[in-house]
């Protein structure tokens, strides 16, 4: 029987680029779930100083189908299916069908990472991250980025570390 390490079984891709995001709505990349079951996101909060006074950031999740046509359908995670780091942590703006998994709101969330997951994919095929943002007043801006972890692979090796041959 092979041995089994953490490394060989995820797969690590970039969701979001690490950016100031601002006012701008921005969907992130679409993540292939295809021969995993099991999705975690990391949101990697950079420092900022900025007050967001009557201002947040959400972090809404999506997944995808394709239709007939051969295009993806994005519809909001329900609350449901969303796996938290901390209890209440999809934040104050979240609803049962917004898909919100975070809300950014004050300078106390800088210098953090925080981390969903989403359970009971059912048939989708892809997940993405959206960013959005209320503000009001003098234009702000939070640098943050997301990473997608995929664990739980059908077919492993995922990564086979450097030096060693994978099990056959």
């Amino acid at each position: 029987m092979a041995l089994r390490d953490l490394y060989s079984g995820l797969a690590f891709f970039m969701a979001l680029p690490t950016d100031p995001y601002s006012q701008t709505a921005v969907n992130g990349t679409s993540i292939d779930l295809k021969g995993y079951d099991g999705c975690v996101f990391l949101v990697n909060i950079g420092s900022f100083t900025a007050v967001l006074t009557n201002s947040h950031i959400n972090v809404r999740c999506q997944l995808g189908t394709s239709n007939a046509a051969g295009t993806v359908v994005w519809a909001n995670v329900a609350a449901s299916q969303v796996l938290h780091s901390i209890v209440g942590e999809e934040g104050a703006y979240s609803t049962i069908t917004s898909g919100i998994v975070l809300s950014i709101v004050s300078t106390t969330d800088s210098d953090t990472v925080m981390r969903f997951g989403i359970r009971n994919i059912g048939e989708a095929r892809w997940a993405r991250v959206v960013h959005s943002m209320t503000a009001v007043g003098a234009e702000k801006s939070v640098i943050y980025g997301v990473t997608a972890v995929l664990g739980y692979p059908h077919a492993w090796p995922v990564d086979a570390p450097v030096g060693i041959n994978a099990p056959s």
